[in-house]
Order: C-alpha cells, then sequence, then structure tokens
C-alpha cells in the first residue's frame, strides 16, 4: 500500500466532522493537491458521513454493529450472512479495493479508530448505567474488547479476515498508536477468547 502526501494529514488526525470538512475545503484550493487524489476522499468522506440533516458517521457506526454483531449474531444464524455484507457495505468494502483508493480508506479507518477512542474519552463511557464513573482501569479494559470485538473477534467468529484485512489493520495501528497501554490488554483479550 502506498504512502499518502504529508499535506493530507491533517484532515486525517482530525476527529471533529465539520473541521474535517473545512480542512477538505481548504485543500481543494490547494494547487499542491491531486485533484484525483481530491476526488476519492470526497468520495469517501461523503459517503463516511452522508449529506442533509440526518447526515451520520457510518464507520463510527459499524463499530458499534461490529460490536453488537460479535456479541449476538451465531455465526450459523440466517441473518449472519445478510448481516456482514451489510457491513461491507456501510465499509466500501464489497468490491475490492482500487489500490489507488486504499490507502485513503486505510487512512479514513485509522481517524475512525481515532474518533471511537475520543468517545471513550467521556466520563459515562463504561460507566455503570451513567450513575457510577468507570476508573481508568476499566476503562483501558473495554477499550481493548471493543478493539477485538470489533476486528478480530468479528472476523474469527464470522470467518471474515480476508474481507475486512484493511479495516482490522488500520483500527489496530490506530489503537495501539494512540493507547500503546490498549496492545497488551487486546492480546490478553484474544488470549482469553481463543
Amino acid at each position: 500500500m502506498s504512502e499518502i502526501k504529508a499535506i493530507y494529514l491533517p484532515y486525517y488526525r482530525e476527529t471533529d466532522a465539520k473541521k474535517r470538512a473545512d480542512i477538505l475545503k481548504e485543500l481543494s484550493e490547494d494547487p499542491e493537491c491531486d485533484p484525483r487524489e481530491l476526488s476519492v476522499i470526497r468520495n469517501i468522506s461523503g459517503f463516511r458521513y452522508g449529506t442533509g440533516k440526518k447526515a451520520l458517521d457510518r464507520f463510527l457506526g459499524q463499530c458499534l454493529n461490529l460490536i453488537y454483531l460479535n456479541r449476538s449474531l451465531s455465526p450459523v444464524s440466517l441473518f449472519a450472512k445478510r448481516k456482514i455484507r451489510e457491513a461491507k457495505r456501510e465499509l466500501m468494502l464489497e468490491e475490492p479495493a482500487d489500490p489507488f483508493m486504499e490507502p485513503f480508506l486505510y487512512q479514513e479507518y485509522k481517524n475512525t479508530a481515532l474518533t471511537y477512542l475520543k468517545t471513550c474519552e467521556d466520563s459515562d463511557y463504561a460507566s455503570y448505567f451513567g450513575i457510577m464513573k468507570a476508573g481508568d482501569d476499566t476503562k483501558r479494559s473495554r477499550i481493548a474488547r471493543d478493539l477485538f470485538e470489533m476486528t478480530d473477534g468479528f472476523c474469527g467468529q464470522f470467518r471474515a479476515g480476508e474481507e475486512f484485512s484493511l479495516w482490522n489493520r488500520a483500527l489496530k495501528e490506530a489503537f495501539f498508536a494512540s493507547r500503546p497501554d490498549i496492545k497488551e490488554r487486546f492480546e490478553e483479550y484474544s488470549q482469553k477468547r481463543s
């Protein structure tokens, strides 16, 4: 997979959707940016966030969806194949990735991981019914469990590792780079589940 230009990194490091849109607009006016690359970035962004009043982050939604499917859906369920197809569609994984598009999609997935981690900073994350706040250790364990369930856990249970490999690699790279303490807990959780 080829690297993306450094000029795009501020866009991929920003987790706020509105600020990302502003950065993308600025990039569109920068003569250093390749129009083909910008077109790919805009297409991925448009797909991820949608438009209009009901715009939402599809990729972030899939983090939660994959955790839910891993916990609640049996691999032999009649709905399993359909739910996997839907998840692939929502993550732009239905078709084999265009080699030109793949590095941009990979960065978008890493941004999704950063956005997810930002939500984990909220005081209500991993709380007990919003009444008792969870300690840092509990939060770290929960983040590791969530990451496992939306990557290796889901793919192992549904034998979808190859189809979701780009997603898995990007999320784990971003989580582990941002929160090195999570990697050890992830591996511990992974061993418990195998």
